[in-house]
């Protein structure tokens, strides 16, 4: 009985679902700007811990539509995750991410355009999109 109730509680707390996370991987020199339509901090349950303080640490500027967030040379930035096994594109958050660095801008300015910079990385439920030096 008692291994059962453990099983039961397990369950409710820790959950059966798999998650993804979906990353910008800075592999470049220089810091990076991303702008994005809604602010990422807008899209958490939680507005305490660790992840919501990062991204607010990383905030440089907001206006009535974009949010922008700096990225650290070789720094990781998680950019929004989800329940399943991956990322689909009715459930992606963003109508709009512009990646900045000193050289050139990426705009993707549709969800179409945002899933196809979506990579697969090495972990099962691990995602990214990769800004490499030029």
């Amino acid at each position: 009985m008692k291994n059962l109730l453990f099983i039961f509680i397990t369950i409710i707390f820790v959950g059966c679902e798999p998650a993804y996370n979906v990353s910008i991987h800075n592999n470049s020199p220089n810091t990076l700007y991303i702008k994005t339509s809604p602010s990422i901090e807008s899209l958490l349950y939680s507005k305490s811990g660790s992840h919501y303080d990062s991204i607010i640490n990383r905030k440089v500027g907001q206006t009535d539509k974009y949010s922008l967030y700096s990225l650290k040379p070789f720094d990781t930035f998680r950019l929004w995750g989800n329940i399943g096994g991956w990322p689909v594109l009715y459930e992606l958050p963003f109508d709009y991410v512009e990646i900045i660095n000193s050289t050139d801008t990426l705009i993707l300015d549709s969800k179409e355009k945002i899933m196809n910079q979506v990579k697969k990385g090495n972990r099962k439920r691990d995602f990214y999109i990769e800004i490499v030096p030029q």
